[in-house]
């Protein structure tokens, strides 16, 4: 199921079982980049998966193109979360958000959103993605808002999220974020496939 109009990430349940189905089915070496789905850190000391890759003979535009067409099907409203799109540097900017819950020490169950900022550049032979700025927010109260996922402990104190949930929050947004750039590699090659569930 895709995100509502704020491009927040809404899963069925059914959807999310086939999610993890497909998930679990993809193969290790998809952690290569970031150390066996943890986060990668940058030299900067910033959350960021970023890479170059190469296309044999798939001129600027043609990627432009399935650029476009990655972010039309991985988020509910392209519109909404498309920050900048320039056909002149073929160049796709957006930010969107992915829910992340956890569980306080007096076991109640919170809810919150990763946000996220995910560009592509577009060149012939190439081009260069990168997926950053992973910030967890609680939007209904902010003393639950864990704040950038670089940062050892959360933003709100251990009292109002302890470490393992802190810790949580981190290793699934590595796991969707591999899923989100081996879906968008898969566009870039021209054979889209997409999971039951968008951003």
């Amino acid at each position: 199921m895709r995100p509502q109009k704020m491009v927040i990430w809404a899963v069925k349940p059914d959807a999310m079982k086939n999610w993890l189905f497909l998930f679990l089915l993809m193969p290790a070496t998809v952690f290569a980049q970031n150390g066996n789905g943890k986060l990668p850190i940058n030299k900067e000391g910033i959350v960021e998966y970023s890479e170059v890759v190469t296309t044999d003979s798939v001129n600027a535009g043609t990627l432009y193109s399935r650029a476009r067409l990655f972010v039309a099907n991985a988020f509910n409203s392209a519109s909404d979360v498309t920050k900048l799109e320039d056909g002149n540097t073929t160049t796709i900017v957006t930010k969107a958000l992915m829910p992340r819950n956890f569980i306080n020490p007096l076991n109640k169950s919170h809810g919150g959103r990763v946000a996220f900022k995910f560009t592509i550049q577009c060149k012939d032979g190439r081009y260069r993605y990168s997926v950053t700025d992973f910030v967890h927010e609680d939007r209904i109260n902010s003393s639950f808002t864990g704040g950038a996922l670089e940062n050892d402990k959360p933003a709100c104190g251990g009292l109002y999220m302890p470490r393992k949930s802190w810790e949580k929050i981190k290793t699934e947004t590595a796991a969707h974020a591999e899923r989100f750039i081996a879906e968008m590699k898969a566009t870039m090659k021209g054979s889209a496939g997409f999971s039951s569930e968008n951003w």
